[in-house]
């Protein structure tokens, strides 16, 4: 056996070792934070990080195209139907201009792809193990192994200019993907293990990026609904606007930097032994840190259209605005092909005629929930007039701290009045269940 390839056969054993003791400080964590858990899950996160890291292959090919060793993962198979589509050596396919996709799918498992737009579809290869790659209904396909002994491979992928995709889904083990031109979707999922991603001028209704220990960077990133998950890699967004956003680290961090305002969203906090820090574009800083430490912060302007719902264990979360775009108006404008509904929702049936009065006429409200904000300025007394035929209906009020003023369960017809000792902005929340009828809240004369 060369010295080479002893070499690699260690450092595929060290980065196998350090898997698991990595995935076994993650379990050991959640417990320490009092994350609710099962040992079956502590049990899962092992076996999740052992399943990816015996993923991992080295190989020696005796023939074909791409002799010598070659390192590959497990998890990416060329699909057997079609085997005459495997493609060995540098090429450029110019055959594929002309069709039409609607979506991409990509398997990467080292190595480079550049996405970039031109005339039409195309498909470049450089160096590297064979690659395969068709169109399948409406749909390319894109799945590349990594080698060891063959060269640095490279591939460019090419889309028709201008092109509006519904669905584009990335998976990458190891090596990079970079986007050169815009990229415009319904919805974007990408799934990283060890690679890196970097992305320039991104559109989506939905955005959704999972990252173990690799790294995604987007710059001007426009999306109604975002999730970033993060377990010990990293996500950063920059120069962004986005209405929804769910970010979750375990032992990474996710850096958000956005264009619009920290008014126009709500806020959910949810810290374990990490951090998470907010930076408004005027004021002060707003640090989450310590074990368990929890907080609902609402903006002014968000109407409960938008949640930033902010989850750390042990990374790190930092979220800053610059202020100088609206979230609403513009991921609208720009793209009114993208569907917004679903992260900036209308009220509907709400009347609002604050500071009289605001809330609901009777009519079924079962299909959804409602949270709308209310400023008083001085301490004062809501009267809150209920009307249930049918179904529950329980209602929360909370102040601009997010501190629980009143709650209550299941509430049946009448009145009820809630003291408020202070001036402010108050959150109140209505959870329908399968409820008809209406509710009205007014100060008391």
């Amino acid at each position: 056996m060369s010295k080479f390839t002893k070499g690699a056969l260690i450092a595929a054993g060290c980065f196998f070792a350090g898997g698991v003791i990595l995935g076994t400080i993650g379990a050991v964590g959640r417990v320490y934070t009092g994350e609710p858990m099962g040992v079956e899950d502590d049990f899962g996160i092992v076996r999740d990080v052992w399943n990816r890291a015996r993923g991992w292959d080295i190989r020696w090919r005796r023939g074909g195209a791409a002799r010598g060793l070659t390192w590959e993962y497990g998890g990416i198979e060329f699909d057997q139907d079609h085997k005459d589509s495997i493609a060995y050596g540098s090429f450029t396919d110019d055959s594929l201009q002309g069709r039409d996709i609607r979506n991409l799918d990509v398997e990467m498992g080292g190595g480079r792809l550049i996405l970039c737009q031109g005339d039409g579809l195309k498909l470049k290869k450089e160096n590297g193990a064979e690659c395969q790659y068709y169109i399948e209904g409406d749909t390319f396909y894109l799945k590349q192994k990594s080698s060891v002994g063959d060269g640095k491979m490279n591939l460019t992928l090419t889309l028709p200019e201008g092109i509006m995709l519904e669905e584009i889904d990335i998976e990458l083990a190891a090596g990079e993907v970079i986007t050169e031109d815009e990229l415009a979707a319904e919805e974007i999922e990408i799934e990283i293990d060890a690679g890196e991603l970097t992305m320039e001028n991104v559109k989506a209704n939905s955005f959704c990026a999972t990252v173990a220990a690799g790294s995604v960077a987007v710059r001007g990133l426009d999306a109604a609904d975002c999730v970033a998950v993060v377990d010990m890699g990293s996500i950063t967004l920059s120069d962004s606007l986005v209405a929804s956003l769910d970010a979750s680290v375990s032992m990474g961090e996710i850096n958000v930097y956005l264009r619009d305002s920290y008014e126009n969203h709500d806020y959910q906090v949810d810290c374990g032994m990490g951090n998470v820090t907010i930076q408004p574009e005027s004021g002060a800083m707003k640090e989450y840190a310590g074990l368990g430490a929890t907080m609902d912060l609402y903006g002014r302007n968000s109407d409960s259209r938008s949640l930033y719902d902010l989850s750390c264990s042990m990374g790190s979360i930092y979220v800053k605005f610059e202020g100088k775009e609206n979230v609403t108006e513009t991921v609208t404008a720009e793209e009114p092909n993208l569907r917004t509904e679903s992260a900036l929702p209308d009220i509907n049936g709400i009347v609002n005629e604050w500071p009289d009065r605001i809330g609901r006429e009777t009519e079924n409200t079962t299909a959804e929930d409602f949270s709308f904000e209310i400023e008083t300025e001085r301490p004062t007394a809501l009267v809150i007039s209920c009307v249930t035929e049918s179904g529950e209906l329980d209602l929360e009020i909370e102040d601009e701290n997010g501190k629980e003023i009143f709650e209550k369960d299941d509430i049946r017809t009448g009145e009820y009045e809630v003291k408020l000792k202070s001036s402010g902005t108050y959150r109140v929340t209505f959870d329908c269940e399968n409820h008809t009828g209406s509710f009205w809240v007014s100060p008391r004369e």
